[in-house]
């Protein structure tokens, strides 16, 4: 779970300079606290959200170099065979 830092009071002495009541001030600033932080909690990937996705873009890597190499040899084997036939 992610903690953030959430200064409910400061937003309820802004709302409430603004002309907001004191109980709807507080109410706000705590809903504004909860949304924040159920977003983030929500939207950002955790350490182990990282080690997993490079551990897939490593298998992605491998497997294209496998590709390249094999490209590589379909490539000269059809070279080679235009050049016997031409020569």
């Amino acid at each position: 779970m992610t903690t953030i830092t959430f200064d409910t009071m400061e937003i309820a002495d802004r709302l409430q300079k603004a002309g907001a009541t004191a109980e709807y001030a507080k109410a706000e600033a705590t809903i504004l606290r909860d949304i924040v932080s159920s977003t983030l909690d929500a939207k950002l990937a955790t350490h182990d959200d990282v080690v997993q996705l490079d551990r897939r873009i490593d298998k992605i890597e491998s497997l294209l170099d496998l590709q390249l190499w094999m490209l590589g040899f379909v490539i000269a084997l059809q070279v080679a065979i235009l050049t016997k036939q031409l020569f």
